[in-house]
């Protein structure tokens, strides 16, 4: 699982050093869990079985949070049993980095967009938008929810200065239905030409929301 350890590129996918295949390889769910992609640049490849000759199913990108559900063990001449988009099959874990489970108060990047978490309760997570990572964004999402690994974050607050940094930003899509609070100058910043989607439903309730956080009455409110 060490990342930084030598590559062979096949097909432009990372394949692990080859070496001698065991004829059979126990898999228990002793290093289940969560692990991001560690490959130096190319894509993770799947395969049909634990092996490097075994035919490739697809790949993973660098960075993406998989679950393996069992493994072989932990070291880098081991394999893990994975699904990714519907497709079920092995990776090695030489390419893996395990991902600790997450707590109160963590920052996650996801697609963009910085995260906190609020709480955790089992493999659900409330979660806070803290901020876009794209600073040259013209148009912003603030989801609902997100799968990261094999938990689910449920997007519920939106956090102070959250689009301040954003000098190009024209519109904002609350794509959420689940937003509960909204910290204070959340949408410092936005020029009166800027515009906020949100959810029919919801108009009211956000509206009120949104002008209690310190939105201008300039900046358009719209039904989506």
């Amino acid at each position: 699982m060490n990342q930084g350890r030598g590559q062979i590129a096949e097909d432009a996918e990372a394949t692990p050093t080859p070496e001698p295949e065991k004829k059979e390889q126990k898999f228990t769910r002793k290093g289940a869990g969560d692990y991001e992609v560690t490959t130096n640049s190319s894509p993770l490849t799947i395969r049909k079985t634990a092996g490097t000759s075994a035919a490739s199913l697809g790949s993973i990108p660098k960075g993406t949070i998989i679950t393996a559900t069992k493994t072989s063990g932990t070291s880098d001449d081991s394999w893990a049993y994975v699904t990714y988009n519907k497709v079920k099959g092995y990776v090695s874990m030489q390419f893996l980095k395990k991902v600790k489970a997450p707590e109160k108060g963590d920052k996650i990047t996801h697609e963009k967009a910085e995260y906190k978490v609020l709480s955790v309760s089992k493999k659900a997570v409330k979660a806070e938008y803290v901020k876009s990572t794209d600073d040259a964004s013209e148009k912003i999402e603030v989801p609902e929810k997100f799968t990261r690994g094999s938990y689910t974050y449920t997007i519920t607050t939106i956090g102070a200065k959250a689009f301040t940094k954003c000098k190009k930003l024209e519109e904002i899509g609350i794509k959420s239905t689940k937003i509960t609070s909204v910290k204070k100058n959340a949408f410092r910043g936005l020029a009166k030409s800027d515009k906020i989607t949100v959810p029919k439903k919801q108009y009211s309730k956000y509206r009120k929301l949104f002008k209690a956080a310190g939105l201008s009455s300039k900046v358009k409110l719209v039904k989506k």
